[in-house]
């Protein structure tokens, strides 16, 4: 981020996505996102996107009760995150313009 120029003023974790994206249109600090989170954002340039050099990977843990087996439509979302996780990039950091 130093490379870039940008000093985050807040550090927190946030969980709603629209609460992400309104402190970084506020100025509040940088987020990194799935890009398709803020598409829309960056495409009207209220956002725009830094790129790393480095590759960041987010794991993803899905927990099921042992005594109780995934059926056939727990198996199909299992695969969808997985295709998905797949072919996102997570390398990209979206700010304030």
């Amino acid at each position: 981020m130093e490379e870039q120029q940008v000093k985050p003023l807040v550090i927190a974790e946030v969980d709603n996505p629209e609460s992400v994206r309104s402190l970084v249109r506020m100025g509040k600090g940088v987020a990194l996102v799935l890009e398709t989170s803020v598409e829309d954002e960056v495409g009207g340039g209220r956002l725009r996107v830094l790129p790393f050099k480095e590759d960041i990977r987010i794991g993803v843990d899905i927990l099921v009760h042992r005594d109780n087996p995934l059926r056939s439509m727990g198996n199909r979302f299992v695969s969808l995150v997985r295709e998905t996780y797949k072919k996102q990039s997570f390398t990209k950091v979206a700010t304030s313009p």
